[in-house]
């Protein structure tokens, strides 16, 4: 979860320029922070899959060489791991990046060079 926190900080960090000029402008925090934060649902719901696609092909897989295994890879443990896999890989970038672009709409303008 660090990763993903120092990631998502890094890549705010690089646009906090355009983050403060569409503020000096006149857009809303709201109207900032969206565009960020649905972009960190979606690749949280593409990782979700990704991951849920590999745990699925590797119990497929392991299930041939390991006949207990396929207890561990039913459908509907399948489904209940991959509804906790989307609640956090949508909850933990979703909060991380609506902390960060936070940070940086609050600083001034003299502060961003920091």
């Amino acid at each position: 979860m660090a990763l993903i926190n120092s990631s998502i900080r890094l890549t705010i960090y690089s646009k906090r320029f355009l983050l403060k000029t569409m503020q000096l402008v006149g857009a809303t925090s709201t109207f900032i922070r969206r565009p960020y934060i649905m972009n960190a649902l979606l690749l949280g719901t593409i990782s979700t899959a990704l991951s849920l696609g590999l745990l699925a092909g590797a119990g497929y897989l392991s299930a041939a060489y390991f006949p207990g295994l396929e207890q561990l890879f039913a459908v509907e443990v399948l489904v209940s791991v991959g509804a906790a896999l989307l609640a956090i890989g949508l909850v933990v970038p979703g909060v991380s990046t609506a902390f960060a672009i936070r940070r940086y709409l609050k600083l001034r303008t003299n502060e961003l060079y920091f």
